[in-house]
């Protein structure tokens, strides 16, 4: 039976590296031995603390921020997109270990948005400043506040939303995707939890709003960051929302929701008055614990698990009036996070990674070193190729396949499955060459080296490289997240590093090098051993 009572016995390595390759970027070995002695709560209470952003992107031209709106001194708004996609992607494998780093991207591909339909590279960075304000903060909230947002104003088509010309695109996937979700089917206009009438009022609630291009003339008080405008005429009051009453259906009691007047504050009440109603529902809080859960967890729900997780956790919410916090810790600290086993039933290893994770984890992993700024061209080169083999394997960062997102997260039955087809699993299995080489593009000097001899002479990565069979299995159960057969581990070592060779033999060919600094009998070995581990399909899974 699957439950969210805590686990309070300290977690050990697996358990360890079970729930910092699920709750962050990826841990390093060091990384996974500090947190090994600790229980789930006091784990999850260290991952829950709060990190300093990095500085903004760079701009290739000016070598400076565009900050707040790009000046005819800047680059291309296009490139300058693609810049602070390069720069988040950079963050991502440098910040500290943390959740919060996790809940933006959980944000980012639940309130998705399309770098191609936004105009303002200055609108991407701040909506993921918005979401790092509310990692662990309350997901009402922020969910109105992207109401106001200009990267989603842009994205679904919030800007052209007038009264007499609605347009429906910000309604339809508020109620759809971020907040109540779809219920059974009753109708053709019918989906349980709300109706086409219901997509229609809210277009009139959310309509009139605009995007202001200038960053800086309209400011949240709560985030002290850019929002967008209303156009307003002499008096001040919002020319083009709809003011008269919007009546809901019956899947929201029938509520009536009034206009507060014509000056935009008046409106933002309009809109924060819809989102309580929408948020009222029990079914808004059940909607976003399984987006969690599925994030976190596993994308299968069984009834006994919208039982026994998904309807408890979501009353944790309601209970805390949405606010996070007490959810993430309830469900990364029960029982069931950790049920890991190799069973039917056991949850370590189910999911694919997505080619983000499967990049940084590496990184992180190996602490491999990161392209420095100082020369921004070959740092925004390099990120730039990394950031087209994700694409190759089918992730194109900031550009899903589809409005609603990444098909992913979203997209059922398969959920992450969509990850994998035979042309983008065969880009995946290139990754392990990439890193012992180094990945190189347009001349630029390889970058994202993993260079295996330094590693596994640092004694807090290997105990003892001499002691073939020890290495290959702290190296194994590390990175592959479910336990592995004697026969598998016997192929990474015999097949793979000994080539048919004996341990002995390896300790004999380990301490030449050491004597004598020629490393050509065992670089070749440990390359193609690191290598052929990162290009299994285990090590897909996480």
């Amino acid at each position: 039976m699957a439950s969210l009572s805590p686990r309070s016995s300290p977690l050990g390595r697996p358990l360890a590296a079970h729930l910092l390759r699920r709750a962050t970027f990826g841990p390093s070995r060091q990384e996974i031995t500090q947190f090994a002695s600790k229980s789930p709560t006091d784990a999850v209470a260290i991952l829950m603390k709060q990190t300093a952003p990095s500085h903004p992107p760079l701009d290739l031209k000016t070598g400076k921020s565009w900050l707040p709106a790009r000046t005819s001194a800047n680059d291309y708004e296009s490139r300058l997109r693609f810049y602070t996609v390069y720069w988040w992607m950079d963050h991502l494998c440098r910040s500290p270990l943390s959740l919060q780093e996790r809940m933006i991207y959980f944000f980012h591909t639940h309130f998705t948005t399309m770098q191609s339909r936004i105009n303002y590279a200055s609108a991407m960075y701040y909506q993921l400043e918005l979401f790092r304000q509310y990692a662990f903060g309350n997901i009402k909230q922020l969910a109105l506040k992207l109401c106001f947002d200009n990267a989603m104003l842009m994205h679904l088509d919030g800007r052209y939303n007038r009264v007499g010309k609605p347009n429906e695109n910000f309604a339809r996937e508020f109620l759809e995707l971020y907040s109540i979700g779809k219920g059974p089917q009753r109708g053709a206009n019918d989906y349980t939890t709300y109706t086409e009438l219901d997509v229609r009022e809210a277009a009139r609630v959310f309509s009139g709003f605009d995007v202001d291009p200038s960053f800086s003339k309209h400011i949240d008080p709560d985030t002290g960051l850019p929002i967008g405008t209303m156009n307003t005429d002499g008096q001040g009051e919002a020319r083009f929302h709809d003011y008269g009453s919007k009546t809901f259906s019956s899947a929201f009691g029938g509520k009536t929701i009034h206009s507060h007047g014509r000056t935009p504050q008046a409106i933002r009440q309009e809109v924060a008055e819809f989102v309580d109603m929408v948020f009222d529902r029990p079914a808004t809080a059940q909607h976003l614990c399984r987006k969690l859960y599925r994030f976190f967890v596993y994308h299968r729900i069984t009834p006994s698990i919208e039982n026994e997780i998904i309807k408890p956790l979501a009353q944790v919410m309601i209970d805390n009036h949405y606010e996070l916090k007490p959810v993430l810790m309830k469900l990364l600290s029960s029982q069931h996070f950790y049920e890991v086993n190799a069973s039917a039933n056991g949850i370590g290893g189910t999911l694919i990674k997505s080619p983000l994770e499967l990049f940084t984890q590496v990184f992180r992993y190996y602490r491999i070193k990161l392209p420095s700024q100082n020369n921004l061209e070959d740092f925004y080169t390099i990120w730039g190729e990394v950031f087209y083999r994700m694409q190759d394997e089918g992730m194109q960062l900031y550009e899903p396949a589809e409005v609603a997102g990444y098909p992913a997260y979203h997209q059922g039955p398969n959920y992450n499955r969509n990850w994998i087809t035979s042309s983008t699993l065969a880009r995946r299995y290139i990754l392990g060459r990439s890193i012992v080489t180094g990945i190189r593009r347009r001349g630029v000097v390889p970058e994202f080296i993993l260079d295996v001899m330094a590693y596994v002479k640092n004694t807090q990565n290997v105990t003892d490289p001499s002691d073939a069979p020890r290495m290959v299995r702290e190296l194994v159960e590390d990175l592959i997240p479910r336990p592995v057969s004697e026969e598998r581990m016997a192929y990474f070592l015999e097949e793979i590093l000994l080539d048919s060779l004996s341990p002995t033999h390896w300790s004999f060919e380990w301490k030449d090098y050491l004597q004598s600094g020629n490393d050509r009998g065992v670089r070749r070995q440990l390359e193609l051993l690191f290598a052929k581990v990162m290009e299994s399909p285990e090590y897909q899974l996480f």
